[in-house]
């Protein structure tokens, strides 16, 4: 067939529905790979078929119960689907005629059960799961290590407000030091021409001699 673009008044007319695989001209149960249906394929076409056990279920997700979709534009514009014929699981398949192989694989879709929560079958890859998980410890590592600083200074405040406790308890001592100093010195100013102490003293002493 040959290509057309959307917009053309025609496209409708040209563009071609598969129900089978036998309209591809391949046998069920003879398919090969997902690549050799894509290709068998007209550009502009959609083939949407139910799958079970007389086909190559190797080749789909579920056993192969289910239904296929594939719709190919041209073969770099190509979406495959695969829907579960028993639950609402779906897979995406991913097909790109430039890689070897053209075809790698289906990437299920995860689906809720209605009440918010997604259950999770299967293996997940390293690269996932695991960048996921690590991005975890990561994260609680780096907790550990601030709960240790927190501890650290906490304990670094507790040490500090015993210093300060027992710099006011010297204080307190000291101002009664002072008190009982100026109990003992008196107070008012020194009957003598100097007012300190030790040139007081002096001026007693050279009066005496």
């Amino acid at each position: 067939m040959e290509n057309i673009k959307f917009g053309d008044e025609n496209w409708k007319i040209k563009y071609r529905e598969y129900s089978a695989l036998e309209d591809l001209g391949i046998g069920a149960g003879a398919e090969t790979s997902i690549a050799q249906i894509v290709e068998a394929m007209d550009n502009y076409s959609e083939l949407v078929m139910i799958v079970d056990g007389s086909h190559n279920t190797s080749l789909y997700p579920n056993s192969g119960a289910g239904e296929l979709r594939i719709t190919r534009l041209n073969l770099n514009r190509v979406s495959i689907e695969f829907s579960s014929s028993d639950t609402p699981e779906k897979w995406l398949g991913d097909y790109n005629s430039a890689d070897t192989p053209k075809f790698e694989g289906w990437r299920k879709i995860l689906v809720d059960d209605g009440a918010g929560n997604v259950e999770v079958t299967g293996t997940l890859k390293a690269g996932s799961m695991a960048d996921v998980e690590g991005e975890i410890n990561s994260a609680k590592d780096r907790l550990t290590v601030n709960e240790g600083d927190i501890d650290s200074l906490e304990t670094r405040m507790d040490t500090a407000e015993t210093d300060i406790t027992a710099l006011e308890g010297r204080a307190t001592v000291n101002e009664g030091d002072i008190d009982a100093l100026e109990v003992a010195v008196g107070n008012g100013s020194l009957d003598t021409t100097s007012q300190e102490v030790k040139g007081a003293i002096n001026e007693i002493h050279t009066e005496l001699d």
